[in-house]
């Protein structure tokens, strides 16, 4: 059986980092405790959820649970207001951003088996 590996596109590995960066900020935010109702006006509270990040953001639940499991790239202008719920900037993203390596984008496709476009696929060879 012979193996085919394939190069990630620069698109798909943006959509992956983005991913893995705002999955690192809402983790963050989930270290900082439970977060208290938005009822309750309490100007402290954290968003600490995909929920709470659509909540807030006014974007759908399935739309930003996409965005951080890597399926859906985004625009600059559904990104920055997801950074702004979290409490953090285009700043803060690129920073993390810069520090993803291959081996973390590896990983994070691993888990979310995201494995299509950089896997070794066993192709199986016709016979003659």
């Amino acid at each position: 059986m012979e193996f085919s590996t394939m190069v990630d596109t620069p698109q798909s590995i943006i959509i992956t980092k983005t991913a893995i960066v705002l999955n690192s900020m809402l983790d963050e935010a989930k270290k900082k405790g439970s977060s208290h109702s938005r009822i309750s006006n309490n100007p402290n509270h954290i968003i600490n959820s995909i929920g709470k990040i659509a909540l807030e953001t006014g974007l759908r639940k399935n739309t930003v649970s996409d965005l951080l499991n890597g399926k859906k790239g985004t625009k600059l202008t559904t990104l920055i207001p997801i950074l702004m719920a979290l409490d953090k900037t285009i700043a803060d993203f690129g920073k993390l951003f810069e520090k993803i390596t291959d081996s973390d984008i590896q990983s994070f496709k691993e888990q979310h088996k995201l494995l299509g476009s950089s896997a070794k696929i066993p192709i199986k060879k016709p016979k003659k």
